[in-house]
């Protein structure tokens, strides 16, 4: 039972088995694939409103440039993304929401310890990985003049409350650092 069991854990970071995966064609009369495609757009647009809204925050040769690019009609298409916030947690609400009913008909049951300690695993995980990044290797992703400081503001949180942000209390902990 354990090889089988370890064969499946192995099969998840395939990347053969993972591209055919997500490559193929077939859809099952059960799966709502229109709203991830909703939730995949929606977070694609979060990410790079994200992006350049902290890149907003960081030093430029020419701030008054930015205040220029603001004033203008199209910076409507960043400023304006947190629409798409909404969106994505209107839709991932959804797909959570259909994910349990449909578990509950199918197994009369559902066993709410282990529905959050899967949830706690799948976002903690790629939490992690950004703590570990930010905390010790981003002074290697920049340089110039004002890049120490820039670095250290956002190394220096995550060095020292990289506990409260790995159980998801950072912003009753620390809400000052944030």
């Amino acid at each position: 039972m354990f090889s089988g069991q370890y064969n499946q854990f192995v099969k998840i970071f395939s990347a053969i088995s993972n591209g055919r995966h997500l490559l193929s064609k077939r859809t099952s009369q059960l799966e709502l694939n229109c709203l991830h495609g909703i939730r995949f757009i929606s977070v694609c647009y979060v990410m790079f409103g994200h992006r350049f809204m902290t890149g907003m925050l960081f030093p430029s040769i020419n701030s008054l440039d930015l205040i220029d690019w603001i004033l203008k009609y199209t910076s409507t298409v960043i400023i304006g993304g947190t629409i798409c916030v909404d969106s994505f947690l209107l839709v991932s609400g959804m797909l959570v929401s259909y994910g349990f009913f449909e578990t509950v008909t199918k197994n009369k049951r559902f066993n709410v310890f282990s529905f959050y300690i899967y949830r706690y695993i799948r976002i903690t995980l790629p939490l992690s990985v950004a703590v570990i990044v930010y905390s010790s290797f981003i002074q290697h992703f920049g340089s110039g003049p004002l890049w120490r400081k820039t670095y250290l503001s956002m190394q220096l949180p995550c060095q020292y409350f990289w506990w409260s942000t790995l159980l998801h209390i950072q912003n009753y902990i620390n809400p000052r650092y944030l």
